[in-house]
């Protein structure tokens, strides 16, 4: 979203349609520049607003947190055997897909806030069914629910945030949503150490039934709280909502016809430059929105082609798999794991806007590639010890977190354009989350057949093909608008590849 009121000018157009002494190169360095030693204010309503959206990711985060612990409760009392242990793990990512796509429908024609609703409800009734499961078929059937749920807020979260954000604040705000989801998974990982102790039938229910909390507090929020996006409103044609919404986020004296029909004008300038984006448009798309489409989609695609959901589903697993590890111990190494995961992300979003997306995001995919390529050559010698193991998997997951975690939806969400944003996140999360099926339904097989050596030294090779990707293509967004994110994107697509300038702005 646009900055809060005080700080707002005349209506921003792109630069060739402003007069100006200077090229349209300098124009937007020296806005930029202009927003960089003027951050705008935030009204207390934006924080509200994106801590409610965040809780949504808590709930998400839960569900992955939990399962590295109830997981072989369940394999152990249902007597599942490990191929279907790997599939109750990886329906979740299967379904996600499902839910990813719905989540576009919904969000285009109901709003975000129906989108959080229906992610909410779907993760009440799944959370239930698990917990109440007595055969294996009634398991999955609830865990393909879960999934669809998860899929359907896992889009949504970002764009939420990143339409209600100032430019100068936005990549602080859109990793609340990834702090979240860290922190769900310590919550999980905890709540799982807590109960372990029940019996082995009861503790994992009870885990799965703890979980229920988050949907119902994040419902509460959307009933009482959370308004809808401007922006959303605006592209309905509901101009007076969408200014009343304004007013609250950004206070009284925001000049609210203003914002509102610069966002009017900007949906309608992409309107004519790309004309209706029908979803075959998307998959076969030329010029700009082809730009679009590959950074946005590789962007959500590189962190699980590293192997970021595998590895924190089977930590617990790969932990064991080490020598000298009991199962007690492995079970607190994994909140150890977690733990460090939520606390590298704390800072990561104000390192974001300081330092710039592109540098981070190199930085943490480079670091993954180093630790993977130290977890497979542990595992290649017959003898591994576990300290190597265990602090492996916490640089790992480290290095995510600075980076990969939070960037991955935080790009998504600015480098696709008003008009597709909807359309090109549900893209991006279903193949997101179809890589994590992939990666999960197959990470237990082929660790048997081919060893866990193997496995790391190909999902080391894919973060270092990551690295080369984000160096040489990512463009630079900090504290740049939605508009001139697209506007720039546009004139980049007569190129072979993005204009990137090395770390330009970079206060690190």
């Amino acid at each position: 979203m646009y900055g809060a009121a005080t700080s707002f000018t005349p209506k921003r157009r792109n630069s060739a349609q402003r007069l100006s002494l200077h090229s349209p190169e300098e124009d937007t360095a020296l806005r930029r520049e202009e927003r960089e030693h003027a951050i705008e204010p935030i009204m207390c309503l934006v924080y509200v607003l994106t801590a409610c959206s965040a809780l949504n990711s808590v709930s998400l985060g839960y569900g992955h947190g939990i399962n590295t612990i109830a997981g072989p409760l369940v394999q152990q009392d249902l007597h599942l055997s490990d191929a279907q242990y790997e599939m109750f793990t990886a329906i979740v990512e299967f379904f996600s897909i499902l839910g990813c796509g719905l989540s576009s429908f919904v969000t285009d024609t109901f709003g975000r806030r129906a989108s959080f609703v229906a992610s909410n409800v779907t993760l009440l009734i799944a959370l239930c069914i698990v917990s109440a499961s007595e055969s294996y078929r009634t398991l999955l059937v609830g865990r393909g629910l879960l999934g669809i749920g998860i899929g359907v807020g896992l889009a949504i979260d970002p764009v939420y945030i990143a339409e209600i954000s100032p430019p100068s604040h936005r990549g602080w705000l859109v990793t609340w949503s990834e702090i979240a989801l860290a922190f769900g998974n310590l919550l999980g990982a905890l709540a799982g150490r807590a109960l372990s102790s029940f019996p082995s039938g009861q503790a994992w229910r009870c885990m799965f039934a703890v979980g229920a909390v988050g949907p119902v507090l994040m419902l509460t929020a959307v009933a009482t709280v959370m308004l809808e996006s401007p922006r959303w409103l605006v592209a309905k044609g509901r101009q007076d909502e969408a200014k009343h919404v304004i007013s609250k986020i950004f206070g009284e004296q925001a000049n609210a016809s203003e914002i509102s029909k610069e966002i009017e004008d900007s949906l309608a300038d992409e309107a004519r430059a790309y004309g209706a984006h029908s979803w075959g448009r998307l998959f076969c798309a030329t010029g700009p929105l082809r730009w679009m489409m590959v950074l946005g989609v590789l962007s959500a695609v590189a962190p699980q082609a590293a192997g970021i959901a595998p590895i924190l589903l089977y930590v617990n697993f790969i932990l064991r798999s080490a020598d000298g590890e009991s199962p007690t111990v492995a079970n607190w190494h994994t909140v150890v794991i977690t733990a460090v995961k939520f606390i590298v992300v704390l800072p990561t979003g104000m390192l974001m806007d300081r330092c710039g997306r592109r540098l981070m995001m190199i930085c943490s995919f480079f670091g993954m590639a180093i630790t993977l390529i130290i977890l497979a050559l542990s595992f290649w010698f017959e003898y591994t010890p576990a300290w190597i193991v265990l602090s492996s998997l916490i640089s790992y997951m480290a290095f995510f977190s600075v980076g990969a975690g939070p960037g991955t939806w935080l790009l998504t969400s600015e480098l696709f354009s008003n008009k597709v944003r909807a359309k090109g996140m549900s893209i991006a999360s279903s193949l997101n989350r179809l890589v994590a099926f992939l990666s999960t339904s197959s990470f237990l097989t082929l660790a048997q057949v081919f060893g866990l050596a193997s496995v790391f030294a190909t999902l080391g090779i894919a973060s270092a093909l990551s690295t080369v990707f984000f160096l040489v293509c990512l463009p630079e967004t900090r504290s740049q608008t939605l508009e001139e994110i697209s506007a720039g994107l546009s004139v980049d697509a007569g190129n072979s590849i993005p204009e990137v300038k090395d770390f330009e702005g970079s206060e690190c």
